[in-house]
């Protein structure tokens, strides 16, 4: 499967040429349901170099096989993965999810991140 995450930072970076998007600021400046979640505060530019902090992350223990990892919640709210019980949607799954670790310290990939960054 390919990744849309090339294609969306190609996009940023073009809204960003044309003064439309600034890095630096919040995703929450832009998406303002996600304030008062774990979004909030976490820079645009956070997100593309994958260091939001966002606990999803698809190369841990679970992530798509364990019903209660919010990686897997996330992946089944997305139809990746058919048996999750709950069939939440996909903006209720991110606005629920967690950091680990705080934002712009550590790189971990989460597809998460691609799917605020769209």
């Amino acid at each position: 499967m390919l990744s849309l995450f090339p294609a969306l930072a190609a996009c940023i970076a073009v809204l960003e040429a044309e003064g439309l998007v600034e890095t630096r600021k919040s995703v929450d400046d832009y998406l303002t349901d996600l304030s008062e979640t774990v979004w909030e505060g976490t820079s645009i530019r956070d997100l593309l170099d994958m260091t939001s902090g966002v606990d999803a992350l698809d190369e841990t223990p679970g992530a798509m096989t364990d019903v209660n990892h919010p990686n897997y919640r996330y992946e089944s709210s997305l139809g990746n993965l058919g048996d999750y019980a709950s069939c939440q949607d996909t903006f209720h799954v991110v606005k629920s999810l967690k950091r680990c670790a705080r934002a712009g310290t550590v790189y971990q990939y989460a597809s998460a991140n691609t799917i605020v960054l769209g």
